[in-house]
């Protein structure tokens, strides 16, 4: 573990040495693989308000029969995608579609304090 001045002031050396240790099957565990079958299952399970944010909202809004989805994202039932600090959202440019789009990013905004950036 390295002499006393090689530790970072946030780690707390005693509990490292002394604390709870994991077992084998636990170290095992950490290591295993995971497959795109689990991986897919686990996004799948989390179901549409376990995804908190805007990604939720937008997941729910999509499951109500007046949405349309935009028709380049419909196979895959895309509505959104984040890219570091951008947020694009696709919706068919029906007028229903739109209005619900809008309402549902205005309830999200709504509840973080979130808003449009007008310059981006």
């Amino acid at each position: 573990m390295g002499k006393a001045y090689h530790i970072n002031d946030c780690i707390d050396i005693i509990s490292m040495r002394e604390g709870a240790q994991l077992n084998n099957d636990q170290k095992r565990m950490l290591i295993t693989p995971v497959t795109t079958h689990e991986i897919m299952k686990v996004q799948n399970d989390i179901g549409d308000m376990k995804a908190h944010g805007l990604d939720g909202l937008m997941q729910k809004m999509s499951r109500n029969l007046d949405f349309n989805f935009h028709y380049k994202c419909e196979k895959l039932q895309i509505t959104n995608l984040s890219v570091a600090d951008d947020f694009l959202m696709f919706a068919r440019g029906d007028k229903k579609s739109i209005e619900m789009t809008m309402t549902t990013f205005n309830k999200f905004s709504t509840s973080t304090g979130l808003r449009v950036n007008p310059n981006k």
